[in-house]
């Protein structure tokens, strides 16, 4: 079974190895930022473990974003059962950094105990997991995938140059690539959290940035939410922003605010597009 996210072959080549010599830990922690493939990846490493055992591959999906206490010792209810196809199953908890403090600690048994019938994966999109699940975790840090990356993951699917907006490798709403078809060969605009993405958004023409809007405006508020926080914070990071980044910044503030007092997210983005460069 091949590995199908790209961009992380470090990470992949060292569950591949505890796999092969049984060393897999009791806990881990996938941490990186949102849409470079953790949650994917995990799901991959599952059915690795599976296959490896040669049993089926029971796995526990489950995210602490507004979650409650109860439904968090449901999660650990089922943690402690054993599937019937013997083996350990996999436990993947997304936004992990929405954890509380009660759910953690409720948890601490559950990841600390070697004979437990679960291997738990937690997945972040930020560095501020609670030190106490950390610290009981085997930590991976996920980075952002480059262009050639995703260029690499289009072309292995047949993708590559289609005019249409392509998901990140993990196929989520991430980081985006938009192939223009004629007469915009030539050029490409990106929307990743970077700032080359971000350069090329300020670059493009306002009818290309247009053109992404009905793309864009159908993924969910959070979604969008993610984005312009990915861009806010590459800008934050800029020891000297030039002109045009010091506006966008400005431009990107309003629109999170905008956000954050549920606005509507097509209009946002038309704001976006229109007042960015």
């Amino acid at each position: 079974m091949e590995w199908q996210t790209v961009g992380h072959e470090p990470i992949q080549n060292a569950l591949e190895r505890q796999i092969q010599t049984n060393s897999v830990a009791q806990a881990y922690l996938f941490v990186g930022p949102s849409g470079v493939g953790k949650r994917t990846l995990a799901k991959e490493f599952s059915d690795k473990l599976a296959q490896a055992a040669g049993y089926g591959s029971p796995q526990i999906e489950f995210s602490f974003a507004q979650s409650t206490l109860e439904q968090v010792r449901e999660l650990i209810y089922q943690l402690s059962l054993r599937p019937q196809s013997g083996g350990r199953q996999v436990a993947i908890l997304d936004a992990a950094e929405d954890m509380s403090v009660s759910a953690a600690n409720a948890l601490l048994k559950t990841i600390e105990e070697p004979t437990a019938a679960s291997i738990v994966i937690f997945v972040s999109s930020r560095d501020s997991v609670l030190a106490t699940v950390r610290s009981r975790c085997q930590v991976f840090q996920f980075g952002r995938l480059t262009l050639e990356q995703m260029r690499m993951w289009a072309r292995s699917r047949g993708l590559e140059g289609r005019p249409e907006v392509m998901l990140a490798a993990d196929g989520s709403p991430g980081q985006f690539l938009l192939y223009p078809s004629a007469p915009y060969a030539a050029s490409e605009v990106i929307w990743s959290p970077d700032v080359q993405g971000l350069t090329a958004f300020l670059r493009a023409s306002l009818a290309e940035r247009l053109s992404l809007i009905g793309r864009w405006a159908g993924d969910d508020t959070e979604a969008l939410r993610r984005h312009i926080a990915a861009w806010l914070d590459v800008l934050y990071k800029q020891p000297a922003v030039c002109a045009d980044f010091k506006k966008a910044l400005i431009v990107l503030l309003e629109a999170w605010r905008r956000l954050q007092t549920n606005a509507n997210k097509k209009l946002v983005l038309q704001y976006v597009c229109i007042n960015i460069a």
